[in-house]
């Protein structure tokens, strides 16, 4: 029986030997599997936050232009919309519709990640200036780190 080195021990600890093509590709296809669940989650929160924001914002005349109103709603439509898009990419993914490149989809998975931090970021910057809390980032974080396999 051969005894395996220490480097070989120490990198099978922390997940740094090669994976497979099938370990591969089961990751990708598990993470699409997540942002579909992601996504609708997302839409779903988004457009409650839009409709909210037109009914308490728009509807009482405080930001009652156009202009005012995309400056402090474009980062719900961002997250609204690459939701939808994510949405739509993962149902075409798992019915075998579009192509299963794995570069395609493990940079939209990481698109898609990153505007999630982006938008917490932002939600949470806007937040701490007037004295609260940064919880939308650290619910952004845990959500994409939670939910999607990373490996080192």
């Amino acid at each position: 029986m051969e005894s395996k080195s220490f480097w070989y021990r120490i990198k099978e600890f922390f997940g740094f030997n090669k994976m497979s093509p099938y370990e591969k590709a089961f990751h990708r296809d598990a993470n699409i599997r997540s942002t579909f669940f992601m996504a609708l989650i997302i839409i779903v929160l988004e457009s409650w936050m839009i409709i909210r924001f037109i009914k308490k914002y728009v509807l009482t005349g405080q930001y009652a232009t156009v202009e005012l109103f995309f400056k402090y709603s474009k980062n719900y439509w961002l997250l609204l919309l690459i939701g939808v898009f994510m949405l739509i990419y993962s149902v075409l993914y798992t019915n075998n519709k579009i192509s299963r490149s794995p570069y395609i989809s493990t940079c939209l998975t990481i698109m898609f990640t990153g505007v999630c931090m982006y938008f917490g970021w932002k939600v949470s910057e806007s937040d701490f200036s007037k004295g609260r809390m940064i919880l939308c980032f650290l619910t952004m974080v845990l959500y994409a780190a939670c939910l999607l396999i990373w490996r080192p």
